[in-house]
């Protein structure tokens, strides 16, 4: 299973690198990182200090259900995991929630969700 986090940053980049450190320090890295925002340029340093590798996407300022739908469009994980930029991730974040999706495959909730599930 293909995980993906996708982090949203809009304009508030002042807890955004405690966001990559924390993704940074998963003990099971996603397989794909997404990132919208409003400035590539402003982003992207961020990512890159904390070795995370990241598509940035600049994309304009959506509102909260317009990014999400976009998230939705773009991400190719069949789960995918959101991270607002001033919240961090614990290190067995990803790992818990993968091993939740196994064990229990009928429990979804929002912040772990199967886009690909018929």
């Amino acid at each position: 299973m293909k995980l993906t986090v996708a982090v949203v940053a809009y304009g508030r980049y002042k807890y955004l690198e405690e966001a990559a450190a924390s993704i940074a320090r998963q003990t099971r890295p996603p397989d794909e990182v997404l990132v919208f925002t409003d400035n590539k340029e402003a982003v992207r340093p961020i990512f890159q200090k904390h070795g995370v590798e990241a598509e940035i996407l600049q994309e304009p300022d959506l509102t909260l259900c317009a990014t999400y739908a976009r998230i939705g469009e773009v991400a190719s994980g069949d789960y995918v995991l959101p991270l607002e930029d001033d919240d961090v991730f614990k290190p067995e974040k990803t790992p818990r929630l993968m091993d939740s999706t196994v064990t229990r495959p009928k429990v979804s909730g929002h912040t772990l969700g199967n886009l690909r599930q018929p």
